[in-house]
């Protein structure tokens, strides 16, 4: 039986074994890592380890990406975390803190953490675990859910950098781009280099 998985990025063999193929379009990540397109084997032919394969190669592919770009790690971090403690139902969408969780005051949220790690763990292929991730590979979400039970993770500050970055993206396209992107500039060069805050999301790095 022929299984056909729809997913970006991956390329499947006759043999059935899957691939994730991509093209490296940004020039700081072509220089980070020497090469202008990936081709990480998945390491099984599983269509439904696949798909897990698949999630976790897209995340480093994604990790590197901003890495490369300048996103701060901490920044890449909590999105992994926040992504898994949101989908094993451990934190809400809006949350700005996930753990720490006491062993002894709340044994069944402790022990559905340790389960979600758990989950997380077996998702990781033997290459993931040894990918040295440009020599300074972002923790999984298994590493991240266990520090967040035992220790606790906080959001980190918003980089006002970054939420340039992400309302410009959302206009590409648009026959006004160009106009947005400069009044977008000249509204960010007037802000002096300093913290500052933005109510209950917390403090904002401009």
């Amino acid at each position: 039986m022929r299984f056909t998985i729809e997913l970006q990025h991956l390329k499947l063999a006759k043999t059935g074994n899957a691939k994730y193929r991509r093209r490296v379009t940004s020039p700081a990540m072509q220089a980070m890592i020497g090469r202008s397109a990936v081709e990480w084997s998945l390491k099984t032919r599983d269509p439904q380890k696949i798909a897990e394969a698949w999630k976790v190669a897209h995340a480093r592919f994604e990790a590197l990406l901003a890495k490369a770009e300048g996103t701060q790690t901490d920044q890449v971090e909590w999105g992994i975390l926040h992504n898994a403690a949101v989908t094993h139902g451990l934190a809400r969408s809006d949350a700005s803190k996930i753990g720490p969780i006491d062993s002894e005051m709340d044994l069944g949220r402790f022990d559905a953490f340790t389960v979600a790690a758990l989950a997380e763990a077996e998702k990781l292929t033997p290459q993931s675990l040894s990918a040295p991730f440009a020599n300074n590979l972002p923790k999984t979400a298994f590493d991240l859910l266990l520090k967040a039970q035992l220790s606790g993770v906080g959001r980190p500050p918003v980089l006002l950098s970054e939420a340039v970055k992400a309302y410009l993206k959302d206009r590409e396209g648009r026959s006004s781009y160009y106009d947005i992107a400069k009044q977008v500039k000249l509204v960010t060069d007037g802000f002096p280099k300093v913290s500052t805050t933005n109510g209950r999301n917390g403090p904002v790095t401009v």
